[in-house]
């Protein structure tokens, strides 16, 4: 039995597996998630349906037009065989930063099934991550991760990751809100990446009228202590809870911990969010994820979310 964070957080999961115990009360939530205002069919929006059972998952018949759509279709858990509840202790899960192995002995599933929830919760997580706008006090800074410390600042390594991390600040200097970023070679001069990432950086997340944005390349005497130290929590977390990720998933890693982050700083619960989050975002498939090609950094870009075309995400 996995006691994470203390006995708050295993009471916690223990409310959480009593509350999702059954499929009919996860189907309910995920009911709830998806369609927060009532049942709308996908095609022409009518309200009433007919209830089919029949199935592993509940199917709905649009009174109007007769289409039919399933509870899972076009969400995160979309072609899924494994239980609700199963899904619904991970996402509980999943705001505790937990790896592939520990899920899979938490939720009694296979390493490759409890991987597979992990990155599909992720890639939710990145799309969300991929819509943060940061307003007012905005400090955006580089940073590095996997890079060597015993190598000369100005000397790139074959390992660095370079990240522009951006935060929004309130008036006491503390970080509110947070977005981190792989960032392209073309942007880094030398070791770091040089000022005009930041501003590329600030060209997608930071919303219009921001009272202040202060960009601080390294080296720099202004550079933000509270958000270095927020970086150096996410590799820290990173290395001890996965022992370091590498180019290929690094940005959904980095994603999952602004999300939980965000969430945290909100004073909002994760399971009142990332189930309805999981319903509104289309899935991703092993083969998509095992074949995603390793973030090669081309000049002038970030590494983004996968697009979506014809109702599945591409690479």
């Amino acid at each position: 039995m996995f006691l994470f964070g203390g006995i708050e957080v295993y009471i916690q999961l223990r409310e959480v597996e009593e509350t999702y115990q059954t499929e009919e009360a996860c189907a309910l939530a995920l009911f709830r998630a998806k369609w927060p205002s009532g049942f709308r069919c996908p095609i022409c929006a009518h309200p009433d349906y007919y209830l089919i059972r029949t199935r592993q998952h509940p199917l709905f018949e649009c009174r109007h037009c007769t289409h039919q759509t399933s509870l899972i279709a076009g969400t995160i858990m979309e072609c899924t065989r494994t239980p609700l509840c199963k899904w619904f202790q991970a996402m509980q899960l999943m705001s505790l930063g937990v790896s592939a192995t520990e899920l899979m002995e938490r939720i009694c599933v296979t390493y490759k099934t409890a991987w597979l929830i992990n990155h599909k919760l992720r890639h939710a997580m990145m799309h969300a991550n991929g819509r943060v706008l940061l307003a007012a006090h905005i400090h955006i800074q580089n940073d590095m991760y996997t890079g060597s410390p015993y190598l000369s600042s100005l000397v790139p390594h074959e390992k660095d990751q370079p990240i522009i991390a951006g935060a929004e600040m309130d008036d006491e200097g503390k970080v509110e809100k947070i977005v981190m970023r792989q960032v392209g070679r073309g942007f880094c001069r030398s070791r770091f990446p040089d000022r005009a990432a930041g501003e590329h950086f600030a060209t997608q997340h930071v919303a219009s009228n921001p009272i202040s944005v202060v960009i601080t390349p390294r080296p720099s005497k202004q550079y933000c202590v509270a958000l270095a130290l927020m970086c150096r929590q996410a590799f820290r977390w990173l290395s001890a809870t996965f022992r370091g990720i590498g180019a290929k998933h690094l940005q959904a890693y980095l994603d999952e911990f602004c999300y939980r982050t965000n969430l945290s700083a909100g004073k909002r619960e994760l399971m009142d969010n990332l189930p309805a989050l999981c319903a509104q975002t289309i899935t991703i498939t092993y083969r998509q994820l095992t074949r995603r090609k390793p973030f090669s950094h081309p000049a002038g870009d970030f590494h983004t979310p996968q697009r979506i075309a014809n109702g599945r995400a591409v690479a």
